[in-house]
């Protein structure tokens, strides 16, 4: 009966080694999507959607060397916009580790097709940043982050900490 413990317990941990390989490295470039369907989408505390449903989506492309790359869009209150109906978001910038710190330089440029029709003042924002982040948080939630706009429709650039 031993024996046969003893050979049932060795076919089990046979079984279990393919389990036990080393893990994959980091891959050197990551694609990632995002889709989703909102009640409102709000910018800053604004309705962009003049609080109707908003359909949004994006794709982020990075590389292990801290480059990034995206684009994000969404649905908007055409009438907020002088004609536009769609934001389109792209941004790039670099992620620099400095110690348990991120550091985040980066630009995001806001287009809006079709704003400025009939005459009317076109949106297209861009905004420079440099942002500081602490731990392992994706989204940002524990950044101090430096915006820096840069409108075409000011004489002197904005400045503002959030």
């Amino acid at each position: 009966m031993n024996k046969t413990k003893l050979a049932l317990a060795a076919a089990a941990l046979c079984s279990l080694a393919p389990f036990a390989q080393a893990a994959e490295p980091a891959p050197e470039w990551t694609i990632t999507g995002n889709a989703g369907l909102f009640t409102d989408y709000r910018f800053r505390g604004i309705s962009q959607t003049h609080r109707r449903p908003a359909i949004q989506g994006g794709i982020d492309v990075s590389h292990s060397s801290g480059l990034y790359l995206g684009n994000w869009n969404s649905n908007v209150d055409s009438a907020f916009y002088n004609g536009a109906n769609i934001e389109m978001d792209f941004y790039g910038g670099y992620k620099l580790p400095a110690g348990p710190l991120t550091l985040d330089f980066g630009a995001l440029y806001y287009h809006y097709p079709g704003s400025g029709a009939g005459g009317t003042f076109k949106i297209d924002n861009t905004e420079l940043y440099v942002g500081l982040m602490s731990g392992t948080s994706l989204d940002g939630a524990d950044a101090a982050r430096f915006l820096r706009f840069v409108a075409e429709a000011l004489e002197q650039p904005l400045t503002m900490i959030l």
